[in-house]
């Protein structure tokens, strides 16, 4: 099989407005920042939730440019995240940022 097929598998292409401000969070020494895409489409608009994991080689200008209403797009993949609580499990997909670019 092609392993450029492969390393594309979870590939995901977002583009779109951030919708609200960002939620900080700080996760095992890395700083996580929540948020909402919203893409306008013919049929309607949809949000995707999507983490930006902020490194210590990480640009001030990415963390400042993440604001609500400013256009991106985002390279990235798909991130699982389980929770487990005493009564269910919940799983949900979220878009991990591997790059961003912002609209000027």
């Amino acid at each position: 099989m092609n392993s450029v097929f492969m390393d594309d598998i979870n590939l995901v292409i977002l583009e779109g407005t951030i919708a609200y401000e960002p939620n900080v969070q700080i996760r095992t020494g890395k700083t996580a920042h929540n948020f909402l895409v919203k893409q306008q489409t013919h049929s309607g608009s949809f949000m995707y939730p999507v983490v930006y994991w902020e490194f210590p080689e990480s640009t001030p200008y990415i963390r400042e440019n993440l604001t609500q209403g400013k256009y991106v797009r985002i390279r990235g993949h798909l991130q699982t995240i389980t929770d487990n609580t005493k009564d269910s499990i919940t799983v949900a997909c979220k878009v991990c940022v591997d790059s961003i670019l912002f609209a000027e």
